[in-house]
């Protein structure tokens, strides 16, 4: 089983940023930490004033992850419930020099 811990925007669900979870993490309490923490390390330190926006989630063997890819291509699938998967971002704002290789097509 592989764990991903993804940041994303709640009003928009644009992927922030993205983590290989081993181990353990602090995403209960992160918001009010003021840092993430995965497997030990302090991977976002500091939010900004306006926190209502950010979430974060944890992915369980989630069908497509693709850590390569930049947060202008990625969004997650489900905004305002918990994220199960991440997925293309089709909007106007994608970033349209990255590829987005899905692994899961065939």
């Amino acid at each position: 089983m592989t764990d991903y811990v993804v940041q994303y925007s709640l009003a928009t669900g644009y992927l922030i940023g993205m983590w290989l979870k081993e181990t353990t993490d602090n995403i209960a309490t992160a918001i009010a930490d003021g840092e993430l923490t995965v497997d030990g390390a302090d991977v976002v330190i500091g939010w900004p004033d306006e926190t209502s926006d950010i979430a974060f989630a944890v992915l369980t063997d989630p069908e497509i992850v693709l850590t390569t890819l930049e947060p202008a291509v990625a969004m997650v699938e489900i905004v305002e419930e918990v994220a199960t998967d991440v997925v293309e971002r089709t909007d106007a704002g994608r970033n349209p020099e990255y590829e987005y290789d899905n692994p899961i097509e065939e």
